[in-house]
């Protein structure tokens, strides 16, 4: 491992990856993924499903921890584009690797959340009245399962924050933050973690900076969407774990706190957030 992934120095959480061989295709293998994660000091992630297959893919990437220098843990779950599939697939693949109720501490490998679901009005590739129905069973689920709620929302905060208050789910995480202060607020109203993306680092994403700046250190998340949303200087190309500590670094510089602080705290907040305990 590098010298950044020593059990003393600073780590950094990825705490919203697709590393399935779906998103990042054939030639990209996870090993050599891995290895550029923790030479910069990225040695978590949570492996993200988005629909049956995927999930399947991100619970067998999460197996493989102990094979690689990145620990894994992942979530099952029916992305809102496809929510017009239905969720039934879905529920015994969560249930099957549910916790042990009342178990604290979920070690790498295991399945920790729901996710990422949620509504998506700027697309619309399910109609909305569905997506609301799927929203909402899955995070019924996830209530029912002490599992982490992994929420993507796009044009359809009112919405979203409605069905979250009204399915009290234990842990929630908003995904790829694109709001700005205000949907924060209602966001951390709700005890909500937000997760925030190389959209951060974009020219165009002002607000999305003026949100970073009002979130509390003990509800900030750093994630890379990867293999999306890379971020500056990296525009263009795919994005994987490693550019985590991009992010994080330039979170940093907007809150004038130390890139090590920011890893630090994040990756406490993610361990809450997902009830992750780390290997001895």
């Amino acid at each position: 491992m590098s010298e950044l992934g020593r059990a003393d120095a600073p780590t950094w959480t990825d705490s919203h990856c697709h590393l399935q061989g779906e998103f990042l295709g054939d030639a990209i293998e996870i090993e050599a993924v891995a290895e550029r994660a923790a030479s910069v000091g990225v040695v978590r992630a949570i492996c993200i499903g988005t629909n049956e297959p995927s999930s399947l893919a991100a619970l067998a990437l999460a197996q493989r921890s102990g094979d690689l220098p990145l620990e894994m843990w992942a979530t099952v779950g029916l992305h809102p584009h496809d929510a017009s599939d239905g969720v039934a697939p879905l529920l015994a693949l969560a249930r099957d690797g549910a916790p042990v109720p009342g178990s604290v501490g979920r070690p790498p490998g295991s399945l920790v959340g729901i996710g990422e679901c949620g509504l998506d009005y700027h697309y619309d590739h399910s109609p909305r009245a569905v997506q609301r129905a799927v929203f909402a069973e899955q995070a019924a689920l996830a209530a029912e399962l002490d599992l982490t709620l992994v929420v993507h929302t796009r044009e359809a905060w009112d919405d979203t924050v409605a069905i979250l208050r009204d399915a009290r789910v234990p842990r929630v995480v908003i995904h790829c933050f694109t709001g700005g202060p205000a949907e924060a607020e209602a966001c951390l109203a709700l005890g909500a973690w937000v997760s925030f993306s190389g959209i951060v680092t974009f020219k165009n994403a002002e607000g999305v900076r003026e949100a970073t700046r009002i979130c509390p250190l003990d509800r900030l998340l750093i994630e890379t969407d990867s293999p999306f949303l890379a971020p500056v200087p990296y525009r263009g190309t795919p994005n994987e774990p490693a550019r985590v500590a991009v992010i994080g670094a330039f979170v940093g510089e907007l809150l004038d706190v130390a890139a090590d602080e920011v890893a630090r705290r994040t990756t406490a907040n993610a361990l809450h957030a997902f009830a992750l305990s780390l290997s001895p």
